[in-house]
């Protein structure tokens, strides 16, 4: 049995009013760059991917969607439940964000682009150490019974130029605060011993821009792509990865530097 694709998730944040923020040197305000003019550009997509239409409304459907099928669930450990997914999609509008989605012939791909911060350090509590290892038990829906196993890998971090104390990079005039990139292997056993697996990758940055106050809220750069599920199957099949580690590392370096370019 084939599992259908399901869109990425992928999720922003909370509305913010300013436009403006402080300048550094002649006290001259600069304006932040808008969430589209921080995207990728189609161009900048891995060989085999191609942009497709989407809208944050579309993402915050099928993000729902998908929080609403976890909310029938029981993880162990019970501390490893992911918090920042729901927090962001609950507050995700045309306003405070952008979106750029895409497709290749075997996996999905999203970019956000959000004026407020999502809480990286939750993600990374939730997936690594202890949480490295998740156990999922489905108790509701047409999966009830099902066991999804996750298993969590840190990757190494996109190269980034020194910054000041407090930041743990920069690219362009963005001013890295919190980064976590991340390839998640998912397992799921259903009653008959079939297991179908998929793997996902993540990049999660939040910074400001050299130019911003001290105290601005930071913006978010994310990046998620979801490679198709094997068929169910005993023993399970090997799951097709949507690009190599090094591949996603170095396409969300580029995010990052997409964001960073876009102001000063």
């Amino acid at each position: 049995m084939s599992q259908p694709y399901r869109l990425p998730t992928a999720l922003g944040g909370l509305l913010i009013g300013a436009a403006l923020v402080s300048g550094c040197g002649g006290g001259v305000d600069v304006e932040r760059p808008v969430p589209a003019d921080m995207l990728l550009s189609p161009a900048a997509l891995p060989a085999g991917f191609t942009s497709e239409s989407l809208t944050v409304n579309d993402l915050t459907a099928a993000n729902s969607q998908q929080l609403t099928l976890s909310a029938g669930t029981e993880i162990s450990p019970q501390q490893c439940r992911p918090t920042a997914d729901e927090q962001f999609n609950k507050a995700l509008t045309p306003v405070n964000a952008a979106v750029l989605g895409a497709r290749s012939l075997t996996a999905g791909l999203t970019e956000v682009v959000s004026t407020v911060t999502r809480d990286v350090g939750a993600d990374i509590r939730t997936s690594t150490r202890d949480c490295a290892r998740t156990t999922t038990s489905v108790t509701a829906g047409s999966m009830k019974g099902a066991v999804i196993t996750t298993d969590h890998v840190r990757l190494d971090a996109p190269a980034m130029e020194s910054s000041t104390a407090g930041y743990v990079g920069r690219v362009g005039s963005l001013r890295i605060i919190d980064l976590f990139v991340l390839r998640s292997t998912v397992s799921t056993r259903i009653g008959d011993g079939s297991v179908s697996t998929s793997v996902s990758l993540a990049g999660y940055a939040t910074g400001r821009f050299t130019f911003d106050a001290p105290d601005a809220v930071p913006v978010t750069v994310q990046l998620t792509s979801v490679g198709e599920a094997s068929d169910f199957a005993k023993p399970a099949g090997t799951p097709r990865s949507p690009m190599s580690d090094d591949e996603f590392v170095g396409l969300f370096g580029r995010a990052i530097s997409a964001a960073g370019v876009t102001a000063g």
